[in-house]
């Protein structure tokens, strides 16, 4: 199994997005998302979900709010099924 990491950034100005790729230089995809299609088109039903996980056996699940490293882990493990 695999899961793909996606950090949704929403800043409405470009220019913050592109410095923080510039300053964090994140090993993972960065979706630039200022009015929410991106999040929306994954389901998300409020404008800034916590994550989004899709695959194997449980589908795609969006995730609003904190949530802790181990429900994080059981959700990337019913994923991968």
């Amino acid at each position: 199994g695999r899961v793909k990491f996606v950090f949704v950034n929403e800043d409405v100005e470009r220019s913050k997005a592109d410095e923080f790729i510039r300053s964090t230089q994140p090993n993972f995809e960065v979706r630039y998302d200022p009015d929410h299609s991106f999040a929306r088109s994954m389901g998300a039903t409020n404008s800034t979900p916590s994550l989004v996980i899709e695959g194997g056996k449980g589908g795609r699940q969006v995730i609003g709010g904190s949530i802790s490293k181990e429900e994080l882990m059981a959700l990337i493990d019913q994923a991968l099924g």
